[in-house]
């Protein structure tokens, strides 16, 4: 189908969180693949973030946030997660306002930008070297937990970033 929605980009994204309750504080992680271009991106996250649950949702409102304008008009974006209550929030199953202020804020998001978006739940804490999403999901855990160790204050903006063409 030439230029329909069969010929655009897919958004594949894996996002973690790091939350240290002591403290109050917390970092994000995302990897982003498409055809062409991987991502890596980390933070602190935002200072009204209270909770795990909050780290997760700051981590998938930040691979949305990120995506939607460098890939506009994509065919659609997956997000996967280890944060199966992130999933079920995004799915209306979540009284937390935070969490459904940010959620919600994805989907709009994402609509404006004509992308089809899914969450989905991946297991997390698995050997690196069982599969592609294991390792993936180890790669942003690592990141998130480096990005809650080193923050100085909250905030989206702070991102360590890297972008490289995908291997063929």
């Amino acid at each position: 189908m030439q230029g329909g929605r069969a010929d655009r980009t897919w958004i594949t994204a894996y996002t973690d969180a790091s939350w240290h309750e002591g403290d109050r504080r917390g970092g994000w992680a995302l990897w982003i693949r498409t055809d062409d271009t991987q991502l890596c991106r980390w933070g602190p996250t935002p200072a009204k973030a209270r909770s795990s649950l909050h780290a997760e949702a700051a981590a998938v409102f930040a691979a949305v946030h990120t995506a939607a304008p460098m890939f506009a008009q994509a065919a659609g974006m997956t997000v996967k997660t280890d944060c199966q209550a992130v999933v079920d929030a995004f799915d209306g199953r979540c009284s937390d306002p935070l969490v459904r202020e940010w959620l919600d804020r994805c989907g709009t998001i994402a609509r404006a930008a004509g992308i089809s978006l899914r969450l989905a739940w991946v297991k997390g804490h698995q050997p690196k070297g069982k599969n592609t999403g294991s390792w993936l999901n180890n790669v942003v855990d690592d990141r998130a937990r480096k990005a809650r160790l080193t923050q100085r204050s909250g905030g989206w903006r702070r991102t360590v970033q890297r972008t490289t063409p995908a291997a063929p």
